[in-house]
């Protein structure tokens, strides 16, 4: 020994113990952190999948408000789509028109309107099967989006079988859209 005293010799057992325990707290921390940004990340996933669902509409203004890869926040079609196919239904577009028809391809119908029985009024969606000559060859009320009552029904139905368009050998045989009959008491 080359020491002659006992006492010089000094053993620090506490300093040991606090810094296991500082390393378990930080372990512990560290492991927290990592579950918050993994549940974050995921969250944050999951908001981009459903932003792309739904065509980005939580966040209208950004500049990809539009659908397709044109500039600016118009949409875009495809080059090679279909004429016939459905369209946005009861979604208004940036220009002066209004909801519009739900029939692609075919232009304005002509229609003349049938008056309820009932003293009711509100707007009924009427489903229209349309053949190639442009006949609404079967009208089905009280689609989603109907405002009205169900004893409007029958006079929209048959408001929506009196819609003609205009021919198209190139159309489905059976093409499926969309009218909105609209009733007010004063008819």
């Amino acid at each position: 020994m080359s020491q002659n005293q006992p006492n010089d010799v000094v053993l620090n057992n506490d300093s040991n113990e606090s810094s296991e325990a500082e390393k378990l707290a930080e372990a512990e921390a560290k492991r927290e952190a990592n579950e918050k940004a993994k549940i974050k990340a995921e969250q944050d996933a999951k908001k981009a999948k459903l932003d792309a669902l739904l065509g980005n509409i939580q966040n209208p203004t950004s500049e990809n408000s539009g659908q397709g890869i044109s500039e600016g926040s118009s949409d875009q079609g495809q080059p090679n789509g279909n004429n016939y196919a459905p369209t946005y239904f009861g979604i208004t577009g940036i220009g002066q028109g209004g909801v519009g028809y739900g029939l692609n391809g075919r232009g304005k119908p002509s229609n003349s309107k049938v008056k309820p029985d009932c003293n009711e009024e509100g707007a009924v969606v009427v489903e229209i099967h349309v053949n190639r000559s442009g006949q609404v060859v079967q009208a089905i009320p009280g689609k989603r989006g109907t405002s009205g009552d169900i004893c409007l029904y029958d006079a929209a139905q048959k408001t929506a079988l009196t819609y003609r368009w205009s021919a198209d050998p190139n159309a489905p045989a059976i093409q499926i859209g969309f009218v909105v009959v609209n009733f007010t008491l004063t008819q």
